[in-house]
């Protein structure tokens, strides 16, 4: 069983009192649905097979109540029922709570969920005497399959001699680097979603471009003058300005920014270098896993 601890709804599932105590055997919370449909292509030979690609995770939970009594065992399904509780409104959104992780390393991550096969409890046959423990099995569907990092990562950017800054390191180190030069570092086994924040400190003069070494970018056909805030959220997909969304200013084939181990991004403007004394800005990203 991977992982440490587990959580739904902020409610710990493992559970102990004076009374009962709720154990897990079985949490399978790494495995993904997935899919290589195969269809027939007009005008081909044969079948194309597509790649394999994730459609949502699926969570499997199991664990066993030990209780001295009957009216205990009973206690400690109530509690069950209420962390696994169904949705009670029918409406077409089903009601997605948190299921939290934390692993041996102590990393705590987060995934949206909704009940797929509700609580489900294994009555034995002596099930009638005291002392007897029951066993219960519950699955969780996750239409997103990426498991968020609980604590979301945030780097300041720090100058060079050359008005320059470079994320995630001491000043002395950053000395040679590029006058622009942004590096950021990711954990996660797919592409992190950067929240980025450029403060200004003099003018910025439009096109706002944020270049990923290798040659992806993201365009802002915007202007911004000293204490306006510029974010760009690539896991919402939008942008804003002083908090006004401008997410009509994108220019065309920007790629929202990503962070995939070290990830290097290049900030310019028109004039194309932006100095230390033009702007402040700060990186926010929560590691994710596939």
């Amino acid at each position: 069983m991977i992982g440490k601890s587990y959580k739904r709804d902020g409610q710990a599932i493992a559970h102990k009192t004076k009374e009962y105590q709720i154990g897990l055997t079985l949490v399978n919370w790494r495995k993904l649905d997935t899919t290589d449909e195969q269809k027939n292509i007009e005008g081909a030979h044969g079948i194309k097979m597509s790649p394999t690609y994730s459609r949502g995770r699926k969570i499997d939970i199991e664990g066993i109540i030990i209780a001295d009594t009957r009216e205990a065992t009973s206690k400690a399904m109530d509690w069950l029922d209420r962390v696994f509780g169904l949705q009670t409104t029918i409406t077409d959104i089903p009601e997605k709570k948190l299921f939290t992780v934390v692993d041996e390393q102590d990393r705590e991550r987060k995934i949206w969920c909704k009940i797929k096969d509700p609580i489900d409890y294994n009555i034995q046959e002596d099930d009638y005497m005291d002392g007897t423990t029951r066993s219960f099995r519950v699955s969780l569907q996750a239409d997103d399959a990426r498991f968020f990092s609980v604590q979301e990562q945030m780097v300041d950017g720090k100058e060079g001699v050359y008005g320059g800054f470079k994320l995630g390191v001491k000043l002395g180190k950053a000395m040679n680097m590029y006058f622009n030069e942004v590096e950021c570092l990711g954990s996660g086994n797919v592409g992190n979603p950067a929240r980025i924040q450029i403060i200004a400190k003099g003018q910025i003069n439009a096109p706002l471009t944020i270049r990923k070494k290798g040659g992806e970018f993201f365009g802002i056909e915007v202007n911004a003058e000293a204490g306006d805030i510029i974010e760009v959220n690539a896991e919402a997909k939008t942008i804003t300005k002083n908090w006004v969304n401008i997410s009509e200013k994108r220019m065309p084939w920007s790629s929202w920014p990503m962070i995939f181990g070290t990830t290097i991004f290049f900030l310019q403007d028109k004039d194309w270098g932006l100095y230390e004394s033009d702007f402040d800005v700060k990186i926010y990203f929560s590691n994710v896993l596939l």
